[in-house]
């Protein structure tokens, strides 16, 4: 039996052509493709959180309900300090949702951007 001979199971030899011995099942490039999906679906994610908290805000969710607390903390620690970047007095609500539409909007492109260069690498 040659080194690109592999015996199976039941007794059977599989040839493996040149080709398929000195090709890696793990490569660089499919490891690359992963991590750039992985990055693009943390990119949705986090937006698909502020999306929540703005609609949160907007049907004037329980403050004190559980889920309402937990999209509110993950929210304020992931937008980019932008929370208060346009303010509107008159409206709080307004605020909220010019706010973290950008900050979802800015998570998008960042997650879409970042993970299709690193697919492409």
């Amino acid at each position: 039996m040659s080194a690109s001979d592999s015996q199976t199971g039941d007794g059977e030899v599989k040839v493996w052509t040149s080709e398929q011995a000195r090709t890696p099942r793990f490569t660089v490039r499919g490891a690359l493709g992963k991590l750039g999906s992985l990055v693009m679906v943390v990119g949705l994610v986090i937006a698909l959180i502020m999306v929540a908290h703005i609609a949160l805000v907007l049907g004037k969710a329980n403050p004190a309900n559980s889920v309402a607390i937990l999209i509110n903390h993950w929210a304020e620690r992931l937008d980019f300090g932008l929370g208060q970047l346009f303010l509107v007095p008159d409206d709080p609500t307004i605020t909220v949702m010019v706010n973290y539409t950008t900050v979802a909007i800015i998570w998008l492109v960042i997650g879409l951007v970042l993970g299709g260069l690193i697919r492409r690498i």
